[in-house]
């Protein structure tokens, strides 16, 4: 700002209002306000649990009814799918959630935009009374106004097309000084068009305008600044006292919450995930029922597979959501409702949540139908989750990396089936070349199913098949079925317990891949994903660099 870099508390005492209003559909009115409140409000640090409560409602409420939104207040806020509030109800509801911080000055992105001229006027009231009520200073950039919107402002910073000042001043003022100059209003024409006309593209007065305001009124306007700064306002730092702000703690439980709620109200989303699980497992397990009692091991082994791939595909109902939510979320993080990674923390648990309990109900019937051992299944849960986990860290970062949902949903796919390529049924380390047999242990596919593999090996009483079945899969044992498909180590020498395996190595690395994604999930979403508009230092051009620990925690931190 003014050459000099941004005040640390800047963000903290001044909103920045969108011309896009961006919410969920299935949130409330009073939730929106409430959880901006929380995230965004310094309180006294000595008031208790119920003291807080009570100012939040009392400021909640008097928000409501200063923006006249006290009667839809339970109201869901809508989307172009989901019936909600009216678009000059959404713009007030935008102004309001600004006003639900410690904001001191709001900043509007042309807040009329896309509204008629009675929830126009209803909008640019609402800001007169921000104003008026608490005390904040509004700045508005707002194209071709009417002339009562016009009246309910005090200052008018007029820019021409070049970017040059032509007017800074009042705005009762603004008509006797064009007058002057010799360009006089009509007098049934808006005077904001007047400004409009004089200063656009097309006109040949923008810069005989701008040298006159270099020439009559910046003078006086660097005048006042001078005078301004010789009895400055009380510092930002001054203003803040013993206040504190929401931590990583209450930024991840508020996050969480919203998320849930969310998740709830989505019955569309929460029936397509069950629906589709019921009929997967349904589908898949009738086609193999009962195959543990009347085929071979290899059957058993490719319902297996079957399983595992519905079970991990899984991970790409989250795509659109991340997709979704791109866009709240940067507004969100500028205005320093919170960091990033508690933000990724709550929404990728309760997502991960929901459909892993899809998940659940795909895996059992397709256990029972296929008639698996009950206790094994336990297990399948475990490294079945941690394997999905993993993708869905994986197709995270596409979202994150996309710019449309077509397009994050191509390269997840592309993602996905590249990690798939390695997944141990018919692709393994007993059938790839030697030297590049290792990349099977970093693929969830291959890990995932080795682990089940043995768990259902090592319950299985190997009988003897028929001829031809022998001479053609030669898989007599649990032995001969290892060194086959390579598994359990045995395509590295290992001999010992294959249930020994599992837990050493399939579970430890199924572990690290997933903290390792996370991770990097994280550290993305706090780096190179983070909105740069409030930034204070710009990120390098041509070099990278790894956060240490110490950097990367940092980022728990409010930005």
């Amino acid at each position: 700002m003014h050459g000099s870099s941004e005040p640390p508390l800047l963000r903290r005492f001044s909103s920045y209002v969108t011309q896009d209003d961006i919410f969920d559909g299935n949130e409330k009115v009073v939730e929106c306000l409430q959880f901006s409140y929380r995230l965004r409000t310094a309180v006294p640090r000595s008031w208790g649990p119920e003291k807080r409560r009570a100012q939040e409602r009392e400021a909640v409420q008097r928000t409501l009814n200063l923006l006249g939104l006290d009667e839809v207040q339970t109201n869901n806020v809508g989307s172009t799918t989901h019936r909600g509030i009216s678009g000059g109800q959404k713009r007030r509801l935008t102004l309001g959630i600004g006003l639900m911080s410690d904001a001191k000055i709001l900043l509007c992105d042309e807040p009329t935009t896309g509204l008629s001229t009675a929830d126009a006027q209803l909008v640019v009231d609402a800001l007169r009374r921000l104003c008026v009520e608490c005390g904040m200073a509004v700045v508005a950039v707002i194209h071709q106004p009417s002339h009562a919107i016009m009246r309910c402002f005090d200052h008018l910073l007029l820019l021409s097309h070049e970017g040059r000042c032509v007017y800074n001043g009042c705005v009762d003022a603004a008509l006797q000084y064009f007058s002057a100059l010799g360009f006089p209003c009509p007098t049934h024409q808006n005077p904001a068009d007047l400004y409009l006309d004089l200063v656009s593209q097309g006109s040949k007065h923008a810069g005989e305008l701008a040298d006159l305001y270099d020439a009559l009124m910046k003078p006086m306007v660097q005048s006042k600044v001078r005078r301004s700064y010789e009895c400055p306002p009380s510092t930002p730092e001054d203003m803040v006292g013993e206040l504190e702000l929401a931590g990583p703690y209450v930024q991840f439980r508020e996050v969480g919450r919203r998320a849930l709620r969310l998740w709830l109200r989505s019955h569309s989303t929460l029936a397509a995930i069950m629906g589709d699980s019921i009929v997967q497992g349904l589908v898949i397990g009738a086609i193999f029922f009962g195959v543990r009692s009347r085929a071979s091991v290899y059957y058993q082994l490719s319902a297996l597979f079957l399983m595992l791939l519905s079970h991990l595909a899984s991970s790409l109902w989250t795509v659109p959501l991340y997709v979704q939510q791109k866009a709240q979320y940067r507004v969100e993080v500028e205005d320093g409702y919170y960091s990033p990674v508690p933000y990724m923390f709550a929404t990728s648990l309760v997502a991960n949540a929901f459909v892993l309990l899809g998940d659940a109900v795909l895996v059992t019937i397709m256990w029972l139908l296929f008639g698996f051992p009950f206790l094994p299944l336990l297990v399948c849960y475990l490294v079945g989750s941690l394997g999905f986990v993993i993708c869905d860290s994986l197709t995270a970062i596409c979202s994150l990396a996309s710019t449309s949902f077509a397009e994050a949903n191509a390269c997840a796919t592309l993602l996905f089936m590249l990690l798939m390529f390695v997944n141990g049924f018919t692709t393994n380390p007993a059938s790839l070349p030697h030297g590049i047999a290792w990349m099977s242990y970093l693929s969830p596919f291959f890990l995932v199913f080795e682990g089940l593999a043995i768990c259902i090996l090592e319950t299985y009483e190997f009988r003897e098949d028929s001829a031809e079945a022998s001479s053609s899969l030669l898989l007599q044992t649990k032995e001969d079925v290892y060194q086959t498909f390579g598994i359990a180590g045995r395509a590295y020498g290992h001999k010992g317990s294959a249930l020994e395996w599992l837990w050493a190595v399939d579970a430890v690395l199924l572990l690290v891949l997933m903290v390792l994604s996370k991770a990097l999930v994280f550290t993305l979403q706090a780096t190179m994903f983070l909105p740069r508009r409030h930034r204070d230092n710009p990120a390098p051009r041509c070099r990278f660099s790894f956060l240490s620990s110490k950097s990367w925690l940092a980022k728990f931190r409010r930005p």
